[in-house]
């Protein structure tokens, strides 16, 4: 037996130990916010339609607003002895990445008071956070506020109003057109919105404190091939529990702005709904947003 055989496990067993030692004894890094917003890498993830605002900058008119939020990013390490400072940065950008996204979808244009998580509750430093890189991933939690300005809220509304006026279009394969109205106006529906959480329909919203990004929903029902129009109903039906719930869950009054959405496409001047026919059901996708009545 050679030398290299005997000494191999305890050689195996040292490197174990010293990787794990590293890794436990990596120090943390102090990162400036306006440092890691110049960053080339952070740059390619942001959006020019997204002015970001630490809790120190002045800020711009804010006309509407959303509830507080917490965007998580991680930093993959492969490195046996564990993270490194760009394992932080690559969990900023990540964190960062979903909260422009998720801005733009909003149709927000500002993202303000800027800051990291420190446990439970946003930190106190509003100019940047310790980050330490851990063994395999690196987590870092950002939270922010999304805002818009008057100008944004303006060109949403003219958007809205476009949508009304967009020309009929064939639906989708294998979908038809059912009337929004006869639906929206039933016993039924009225009978979900009657507690806590109202419905508002196209492009209508009440005087809201805070809102949030259209989000869709998609549900079925079984089909009735002797009555598909009363299949598409139930299906609609079956979505709107699902969108009262999960308003009444995360804390919401309302529903603002629903429409029926196939594909990404608006269905055009929302004053149907789409339902798509399938062998044993049918499915319909709504949109809308959670908002807070002032």
């Amino acid at each position: 037996m050679s030398l290299f055989s005997i000494n191999t496990p305890r050689l195996l067993a040292a490197g174990l130990i010293l990787a794990s030692s590293l890794a436990q004894a990596a120090d943390p890094i102090y990162f400036q916010f306006r440092d890691l917003l110049a960053d080339k890498a952070i740059r390619s993830v942001l959006d020019p339609r997204i002015r970001i605002y630490l809790a120190n900058d002045a800020s711009p008119t804010i006309v509407e607003s959303a509830a507080p939020d917490t965007y998580t990013g991680t930093g993959i390490s492969i490195n046996p002895f564990g993270g490194s400072k760009r394992h932080c940065v690559e969990a900023f950008a990540n964190a960062i990445r979903s909260m422009v996204n998720d801005a733009v979808a909003g149709g927000y244009d500002s993202i303000l008071n800027l800051r990291a998580m420190d446990g439970d509750t946003p930190s106190r430093d509003p100019n940047g956070f310790s980050c330490t890189p851990a063994y395999k991933v690196t987590v870092l939690s950002l939270h922010s506020t999304f805002g818009a300005t008057a100008d944004t809220v303006q060109r949403a509304a003219e958007d809205d109003q476009r949508l009304l006026g967009e020309p009929y279009r064939e639906p989708w394969e294998d979908s038809i057109y059912v009337a929004l109205a006869p639906i929206a106006n039933s016993p039924e529906v009225q009978a979900i919105f009657a507690d806590k959480v109202k419905g508002y329909w196209g492009v209508d919203a009440p005087n809201y404190r805070v809102r949030g990004i259209p989000e869709d929903y998609a549900g079925s029902a079984t089909v009735n091939r002797q009555d598909l129009q009363a299949s598409c109903k139930q299906a609609v039906l079956n979505t709107l529990k699902d969108m009262v719930g999960d308003a009444t869950e995360r804390g919401f009054d309302s529903l603002i702005r629903i429409r029926s959405r196939m594909y990404e496409q608006t269905t055009p001047g929302m004053a149907s709904i789409e339902c798509e026919i399938g062998k044993k059901a049918v499915f319909v996708k709504l949109q809308g947003t959670l908002a807070n009545r002032r």
